[in-house]
C-alpha cells in the first residue's frame, strides 16, 4: 500500500489535538476503531482519550514528491500522530 500524507483532528469536548503525519494505509486502516490515548495531554487530569475514527482524519495528499519533501522535513510529522497512541486496552 503507498504512503499519504494525512491531517489529524481530534476534537474533544473542551479542546483539539491536531497534527500531519505520514502513514501507510494499512496502519491507518488497522487504527480505525481501535481505542487512542493521549493521557494528560490537555494539563493534569484531563484524561483525554477515545475511539481513533475515520472523521478524525483527512488525507493531505498521496503525491510521492511531496511526500519525500514532507518526511526530510518533518521526519517525524508535525503535532500528534495518533499511530503512536493507540491502545489495545483503553478503558474509561
Amino acid at each position: 500500500m503507498s504512503k499519504k500524507l494525512y491531517r489529524f483532528d481530534f476534537n474533544t469536548y473542551y479542546s483539539r489535538t491536531e497534527g500531519l503525519f505520514v502513514a501507510d494505509e494499512a496502519a491507518v486502516a488497522a487504527a480505525i476503531g481501535q481505542q487512542i490515548w493521549f493521557g494528560e495531554i490537555e494539563g493534569k487530569h484531563s484524561e483525554v482519550g477515545g475511539p481513533f475514527e475515520e472523521k478524525d482524519l483527512a488525507i493531505v495528499t498521496d503525491d510521492p514528491a511531496f511526500i519525500a519533501q514532507f518526511e526530510e522535513l518533518f521526519p517525524r510529522g508535525f503535532g500528534i500522530n495518533p499511530l503512536g497512541y493507540v491502545e489495545g486496552g483503553w478503558e474509561r
